[in-house]
């Protein structure tokens, strides 16, 4: 279930058909990362049908309280209301993803660029990948200090194996 839809859903002005379509999809979303939008599930949840399911997808949309991130995903972003007295959905300021944003192209070109572009570990200069530091799978982020350039043969080779660093010892 996603807490930013309910967030979304409970402390926005939205008109209430739109209010219940983002409690469905509150229903039916994870509490992070994209969803896909079942319009017919979306509609028997909501007894709105399918056409106005998707007129008020359209609307949340346009509200940038749905976010398409591809071909029938979407995503519910985290965000903080600019309140300005009218009552209405006026202006929504994103607040910064938590886990470091998405690896973008420019992200991955800027730690290729401060790696020298070769491997931390061999020196390769092909096959290079992004490998995060602390995996993921251990709660890593996407921030650019957990990034590091690897060729494909290092980073398979180090896996989701992970090392807390040493703590600087007291002279």
């Amino acid at each position: 279930m996603s807490l930013a839809a309910i967030k979304a859903a409970w402390e926005l002005k939205l008109p209430p058909l739109h209010k219940l379509l983002m409690l469905a999809i509150a229903e039916t979303a994870p509490d992070e990362g994209a969803v896909e939008l079942d319009v017919d599930l979306l509609a028997d949840m909501t007894g709105l049908g399918t056409v106005r399911v998707g007129e008020g997808v359209e609307w949340l949309r346009a509200k940038h309280l749905l976010r398409k991130v591809s071909r029938g995903f979407y995503q519910i972003p985290q965000y903080v209301l600019i309140d300005d007295g009218t009552g209405e959905v006026d202006r929504v300021v994103y607040s910064p993803p938590r886990n470091g944003g998405r690896i973008t192209t420019a992200k991955r070109n800027r730690i290729y660029t401060r790696d020298g572009h070769r491997c931390v570990l061999c020196g390769a200069t092909e096959n290079l990948t992004l490998d995060h530091i602390k995996p993921k799978a251990l709660k890593g982020t996407n921030h650019d200090a957990n990034l590091q350039t690897m060729c494909a043969t290092c980073n398979n080779a180090k896996g989701a194996n992970y090392e807390e660093p040493l703590a600087a010892s007291a002279s």
